[in-house]
């Protein structure tokens, strides 16, 4: 999900599509950081 800053809704950037390689989707991911210098999530 992309959600920024006060918005009330958010984007499916990554997933949803099934696994696989496509930069749009997740292949078993195994963790999530988040990254609050720059609020980024990163899976």
């Amino acid at each position: 999900m992309r959600c920024l800053v006060n918005a009330s809704s958010g984007t499916v950037v990554a997933g949803g599509n099934g696994p696989g390689t496509n930069r749009t989707q997740l292949n078993y991911p195994l963790g999530i950081y988040l990254d609050v210098t720059s609020n980024s999530l990163y899976i």
